[in-house]
């Protein structure tokens, strides 16, 4: 691939570049050549989302506290046969 140097980026350019690097978790050449990409085929290439609003609690819990949570998950999971009658 070949690589370029840009310029004197205008302000509200260099703007909108940072700000999709950041929403969309890339690097600043990723959102660069993403925006290149859109503005010359003239449509939005498809993204994934990704969401992080759980990432504390990702591998927190040990193992009690993960065999207790499905224990009471599981009263949840159970099918009152009186409600389906």
């Amino acid at each position: 691939m070949t690589a370029l140097t840009l310029r004197q980026i205008p302000t509200p350019v260099e703007k909108a570049i940072r700000e999709k690097a950041a929403r969309e978790h890339l690097s600043l050449n990723k959102a660069v050549v993403g925006m290149l990409e859109e503005s010359v085929s003239g449509k939005q290439k498809a993204t994934s989302r990704r969401y992080h609003d759980l990432d504390w609690l990702f591998g927190s819990w040990n193992k009690k506290q993960s065999e207790d949570f499905n224990k009471h998950l599981a009263v949840t999971r159970k099918i009152d046969s009186e409600l389906w009658q």
